[in-house]
Order: C-alpha cells, then structure tokens, then sequence
C-alpha cells in the first residue's frame, strides 16, 4: 500500500512538472507574439472566459427551470382547477388556431350579394340566440340569488342558535350549585343537543360558501374566453380595414362555413358554463360583440 500511494505522488509530480512546463512555453509563446496579436488573444481569452460563465449561469438558470417545472407538474396533477384552468388555455390556443385558419382561406372569389343574403340570415340566427342566452343568464341569476338567500337564512339561524345556547349555558351554570348530578348531567345533555344543531348549521353555512365560491372561481376563466372572442372580432375587423382586398373575402362559400361552425362551437362553450357562473357581466359582453358583429357587415357592405 505504502508503495501504491507514492507512485501516485510520483505520477501527481510529474503531471505538476509537465502543467508547469506547458505554463511556461505558453508563457514564452505570448511574449515572443507581435504585441497586437497579443493584445487580440488576451481580448478572446476574457471574451472566452466571459462565455464559460454566461454558460454557467445559463446552466443554473435551466437547472432551476427544470426543478420548477417539475414541481408545478406535480401540482397540476394534483390540483383539478389548475388543469381545468390548463384544458382552457389549450381551448384558447386552439381558437388561436382556427384564426389563423381563417385568415389563410380569404383568397376564394364569390358572389358579394349571396354572401350579403348569407350573413344577415346568419345575423338574425345569432341574435335569436343571444336573446336565448340572456334568457338563460337571468335564470342563473335567480338561481345565484336564492342560493345568496338561503346562505343569508342558514346564517341567521346560526346567529339564534349561538345566541340560545350561550343562555342555556348560564342557566345551567346556576343550576349546578342547586340540583343534584343526575340533574345536571340531563340538562348538559340537552346542551349538547344543541352544540349539534351549532355544527350542523355550520357544516351548512360552509357548504354553502364553497359552492359560492366555486361559481365565481369560474368567472374569470370565462371572461378570458369572451376576451378571445372580442379579439377574433377585432382582428378580422381590422384585417378587413387595411386590406380593400380582404372585403371580397366575405363572399366565400368557404367562410360562411368557418364562421357558422365557430360559432358554434363558442356557442356550445357559452351553454356549458351557463350551469357553473354568474352570466352578468357575459349578458354585456354578448350584446357588445354583436353590436361590434354588425357594425363589421356595415362597414363591409354598405359602400357597394
């Protein structure tokens, strides 16, 4: 062993002589270089050693990503609304999509006037469904009301009850020192009785919040779909602005398609969630875009 361990430090020797050897011919190379190709080499060492930190720090920065993204991983598999929350950014990015789509099939020729006929038959069809929609909406809204009510009722009665059971407390406190224990435990009874109903009409209360809370939890992710729906609006209202071209698209048989099946596709997307949110502020959204709907028909038709 002894003999093992000094060849190493003499191999380890060695290597130091020939590392100290190499420094000093590079050494003796630099000095014998023309002092400008020098300072050039010097300039791409620093450049170099810049480089191997900025990879560094590149290195940790994807380290630190990496971990992250495998923790909000497992939080998402965890978490049913944060995948819900993800099932409706890919609904979004698929909107995106069909967009996109949309814009790239606006080089078909067609009759101006048949298209003309087409949409306001198709405009009479979408406000039929927006009246639909509000009827739909002021329905939830009772339904969000009643549920505000009983809330409201479920309260009071806990309020009462708390309120009944603190003086039933104190009357048994004055008992205590003039009956007997047999008498006392029958009237303790009777307060646990009500220390029942007290956890009962909580465990109500509690349900009835969370439900609350989970209708307006999904408000927002709502409010993003209709924000998409307005931009889908505006863009084609703008594409259709720039480009004097782009206004003969509206007659494509094509079109009439993309744009009937969108809408309903957005449309089915407005009744599955008329059961779980608050459609109040979506009421105002639908009257805006089809106000915005008609003012692009105008604007596209009413020169001819």
């Amino acid at each position: 062993m002894f003999r093992e361990k000094r060849e190493k430090e003499d191999k380890a020797r060695i290597l130091e002589q020939q590392v100290q050897e190499i420094r000093l011919a590079n050494e003796d190379l630099m000095n014998s270089l023309d002092p400008g190709i020098r300072e050039e080499y010097e300039q791409i060492k620093e450049k170099a050693e810049e480089i191997r930190n900025e990879t560094e720090e590149k290195q940790r920065e994807l380290s630190e990503l990496t971990k992250k993204k495998e923790e909000v991983d497992v939080a998402l598999a965890n978490s049913p609304l944060k995948q819900q929350a993800m099932g409706l950014q890919e609904q979004i990015a698929e909107l995106e999509m069909k967009k996109a789509e949309l814009v790239s099939q606006l080089n078909a020729e067609g009759t101006p006037e048949e298209l003309r006929e087409r949409i306001i038959e198709q405009i009479k069809k979408d406000n039929h469904e927006i009246a639909n929609m509000q009827a739909t909406t002021e329905e939830i809204e009772e339904k969000l009301a009643q549920a505000r009510e009983e809330l409201l009722e479920f309260q009071n009665e806990y309020d009462i009850t708390a309120g009944e059971k603190n003086e039933k407390y104190r009357e048994l406190k004055l008992k205590e020192a003039q009956i007997d224990d047999q008498d006392i435990q029958a009237e303790l009874q009777s307060f646990d009785d009500v220390n029942a109903l007290e956890m009962k009409t909580r465990e109500k209360r509690n349900d009835l919040m969370a439900q609350k809370q989970q209708l307006e939890s999904k408000l927002p992710h709502l409010e993003r779909e209709v924000m998409t729906m307005k931009d889908n609006v505006d863009f084609i209202n703008d594409a259709v602005r720039r480009d004097p071209k782009l206004q003969k698209v509206w007659s494509q048989t094509k079109l009439e398609k993309t744009i009937r099946n969108e809408r309903d596709e957005l449309r089915q997307k407005v009744k599955e969630k008329a059961a779980e949110v608050d459609y109040h502020e979506l009421k105002e959204h639908a009257m805006a875009l089809r106000k915005e709907y008609n003012a692009i028909l105008v604007k596209a038709y009413g020169g001819r």
